[in-house]
């Protein structure tokens, strides 16, 4: 409950700062110059439908539009937005691609049909500048949605419990494409700024040199050339007027000379007639912009229309004389220098989208060879110790990427240990079998490896129903060897019969040690003629020659017993019993001597002793 509680509050704190995150955003656009703003609120939108569901995030960004539309005096096109959220969310959502495409169509079919004509509608149709401002509507759209996918993927507000894994490739290109936009826009508007007030310095300076020429024109007239000027001479105004088209002669410049009753006395505007009253700042909002500069814009297009108001806007500069009560009003309309600007940032929307076809290019490179290095060090590395304890030939290929072919040269030096480390597991493997299973003096089969061995062989004996002989050997008086040419004598002497007996290790028969001086034989069918012989040779095999130790000769004698399975025992412990038996009775019969057990009667033929 508790956990439930924490996060709808937590919840609810996200949809709070959304949504005025959202508002200030719409209020508060990005302003550029000469009427272009950059509205990021729809960028909040995105980042809700990617991080949550397209009806939060439609929801969102309709109060918010309507809030900027009848609260705050935003563009009527507000009302766009949402439909771009709907049919691009709506799309996206059921074709499992790419929002960002998607918008891009968008906005270069459905945003084309419905942006353009709502604008140039908004304008009366006369403005000119449509097709810039559908332009920078697009780059606008295109940036939100970016920045919203952004901050949907690597802002760890609202995040799932799932963490969610990048692509290389991905953070690659989300890194060109920020490196890209941001100082792009950072560029745009500090340039934009300089470039205004260089403007303004410019038109300043020109209008100045307008007045210097009208003023230095008047303080040469005669004082009857000033009188007929008084009196409104037609010669005087058409000599005015001709200057006054010689100075302003290749630019767009509008001058009007007014008398002290605001009446015109002459003027370039061809909407003005003489003897006209006339008041400048008429019908328009004025704002001084430098000392002597000031900026008129049309009370009649609404504030919303920011483009198309600063395309009627005109700088303003107004002067007196000293020789003669006029004034004179020189205007420089804003339009020329707006088209200026407004190519300036068509420009770097473009170089943007260029670059942005480059990043997406070298995004695209560095994630498949990346991809590849990497997927291609993976299946290298898939199973390493498997491979490498297997043996097998491992070839690591050099990767064009520096920080690859370091983690490469790190798995081969790793791989090249754990090779050596399995090599000397192996040995110690190999060794500790030895030792688990094979005498380490003699190098036989021990007790543990008979106890093994003669089981097995007994089941294979019943499947099969066949025989299995047991020949045990005890060496004769091989105390006294111990005693009389020590245990290191005695060691030499029960590794030479070892030694011998390593010989009868075949596929039909095998040798073990159990002790001691103890020794057992396994013979499995087929059987010799004569069992009994069969043994006795082994017994001249092994006592016939003396055994040399430091140049002493030492003689052996052994006694032996065989017993038969299934004659003689059913399992391998009786069986063993048996031969024992059977050997106790050769050491008894007189020693040096192999017996037979007589636990049944055999159908084998019957040695002496």
């Amino acid at each position: 409950m508790s956990n439930r509680h924490n996060l709808n509050r937590s919840s609810l704190t996200v949809t709070a700062f959304t949504l005025i995150l959202m508002l200030f955003f719409v209020n508060y656009p990005i302003p550029f110059l000469y009427g272009i703003e950059l509205y990021l609120f729809t960028a909040i939108a995105w980042f809700v439908y990617f991080r949550y569901s397209l009806n939060y995030a439609l929801l969102l960004i309709i109060f918010a539009a309507a809030c900027g539309i009848y609260i705050w005096n935003q563009s009527p096109l507000l009302a766009l937005y949402p439909l771009e959220i709907l049919l691009v969310g709506w799309i996206a959502r059921r074709s499992k691609r790419s929002a960002v495409l998607w918008d891009a169509i968008y906005w270069l079919t459905l945003g084309l049909l419905f942006f353009y004509p709502a604008y140039r509608w908004l304008t009366d149709w006369s403005d000119s500048n449509g097709m810039t401002y559908f332009l920078f509507s697009v780059a606008n759209g295109l940036i939100n949605i970016f920045f919203g996918k952004l901050a949907a993927e690597y802002l760890p507000v609202g995040a799932s419990k799932t963490r969610k894994k990048w692509r290389i490739g991905q953070i690659t290109f989300h890194l060109c494409m920020v490196l890209l936009i941001v100082p792009t826009l950072i560029y745009l508007l500090v340039s934009g700024y300089f470039t205004y007030q260089r403007s303004l310095s410019e038109i300043s300076s020109r209008l100045d040199t307008i007045y210097s020429h009208v003023n230095e024109r008047l303080n040469h007239l005669t004082e009857t050339e000033l009188r007929d000027l008084k009196v409104r001479s037609m010669v005087q105004k058409a000599s005015l007027q001709h200057m006054f088209s010689n100075i302003t002669t290749g630019t767009d410049v509008q001058i009007t000379l007014i008398d002290d009753n605001h009446n015109v006395v002459t003027t370039l505007e061809p909407a003005i007639a003489d003897n006209f009253a006339y008041e400048w700042s008429a019908g328009g909002i004025v704002k001084q912009v430098t000392d002597s500069l000031y900026l008129w814009q049309p009370e009649e297009i609404p504030s919303y229309n920011k483009v198309y108001r600063w395309a009627k806007s005109e700088f303003v500069s107004v002067y007196h004389f000293d020789r003669v009560p006029y004034t004179l009003v020189v205007k420089q309309p804003a339009i020329g220098f707006q088209h200026n600007m407004f190519n300036l940032y068509v420009i770097s929307v473009l170089l943007v989208g260029m670059s942005t076809l480059i990043a997406a290019f070298v995004a695209y490179r560095v994630m498949n060879q990346l991809s590849r290095s990497i997927t291609q060090l993976g299946s290298f590395t898939t199973g390493l110790p498997r491979r490498i304890r297997l043996r097998e030939t491992i070839t690591w290929e050099e990767s064009p990427l520096h920080e690859v072919n370091i983690l490469k040269n790190n798995f081969e030096d790793m791989s090249k240990e754990l090779a050596s480390m399995f090599c000397e597991v192996n040995k110690r493997e190999d060794k500790l079998r030895v030792m688990a299973h094979y005498d380490t003096l003699t190098g036989l089969g021990n007790r543990y490896s008979f106890g093994l061995y003669l089981p097995s062989l007994i089941e294979e004996a019943k499947k099969d129903h066949t025989k299995i002989a047991c020949l045990f050997i005890d060496l004769d008086r091989f105390k006294l060897i111990n005693d009389n040419y020590g245990h290191e004598a005695g060691d030499a002497v029960i590794k030479e019969v070892g030694a011998r007996l390593k010989e009868y290790n075949t596929a039909q028969t095998k040798a073990f040690r159990l002790s001691g001086d103890e020794f057992v034989v396994v013979l499995r069918e087929p059987f010799p003629r004569d069992l009994v012989q069969w043994a006795q040779d082994i017994q001249a095999s092994l006592i016939n020659d003396v055994i040399m130790y430091h140049d002493q000769p030492i003689q052996i004698e052994l006694s032996a017993g065989i017993s038969i399975y299934p004659d003689h025992g059913q399992d391998a412990q009786i069986l063993l019993r048996s031969s024992d038996h059977a050997m106790y009775q050769a050491k008894v019969s007189g020693r040096n001597r192999v017996k037979l057990s007589t636990g049944a009667t055999m159908n084998f033929p019957k040695g002496g002793a």
